[in-house]
């Protein structure tokens, strides 16, 4: 590589292993097993901004940054009861806020404009919480079995929640909580996410033999036309 466009990263600690960019590119972590933490750099100085402490087995599963509040998301497996741990990349000597667990989460979601974050958990339910002051703002049902997937529509108005076996994909709508529509899952999905423009759901199954499957995503206005004509999904 040319050295001109070769970015160091200063004093990194033995053994670290970068694992993720914020959203705009501005820090990137490494975890480091031999010092059993975190280090957290600025991209374009290379000086390290932050690090943190964590368990051996809790890599950052999930981070992200925003400017006018930069946050790093540890996200702890089984070992921590599914705690989701905040970091304030801005204040590293602040102490970490830590989310009520609803069981060991199996993935999380935050809208795109970085306002709500939503955890599912292996207890069926989903948490839905303000990133602005990190309030619990609901506790939704997703499956009777655990709740393996959740994603948010680009506009954040829906939230898509997947699970175990039939009828398992089910669409949410943000503000009310409501419930909008359940979709036939078939088999247990490892990931699920929106199309960029929202009019669209693919849910990634973990069996190869049932792979992906896609539905069409109704936005809010369609579903309430629909209902109000007296139809149904």
């Amino acid at each position: 590589a040319d050295p001109e466009n070769r970015i160091v990263l200063r004093d990194a600690p033995a053994g670290a292993m970068p694992v993720a960019f914020c959203d705009d590119n501005r820090y990137v972590a490494a975890f480091s097993n031999e010092s059993i933490g975190m280090t957290v750099w600025d991209v374009t100085s290379g000086k390290i901004v932050g690090g943190f402490p964590t368990t051996k087995e809790a890599w950052p599963g999930f981070w992200y940054a925003s400017p006018s509040k930069p946050l790093l998301v540890c996200f702890p497996p089984e070992v921590s009861n599914g705690r989701v741990v905040f970091h304030r990349l801005d204040q590293p000597d602040a102490k970490p806020v830590s989310l009520r667990p609803l069981g060991s989460v199996l993935d999380l979601a935050v809208s795109r404009d970085k306002t709500l974050l939503a955890t599912a958990n292996e207890t069926g339910r989903v948490g839905l919480y303000d990133l602005t002051d990190f309030r619990e703002v609901a506790v939704m049902e997703g499956s009777a079995l655990a709740a393996d997937a959740v994603a948010f529509s680009p506009d954040g108005t829906r939230l898509v929640i997947t699970g175990e076996g039939r009828n398992s994909v089910i669409l949410r709508d943000v503000a009310t909580r409501q419930e909008l529509m359940r979709l036939d899952g078939r088999d247990q999905a490892g990931a699920v996410e929106f199309s960029d423009d929202g009019t669209i759901i693919m849910s990634r199954s973990i069996s190869r033999a049932t792979g992906a499957r896609i539905w069409r995503a109704p936005t809010l206005a369609e579903i309430e036309s629909i209902e109000a004509a007296g139809g149904g999904w």
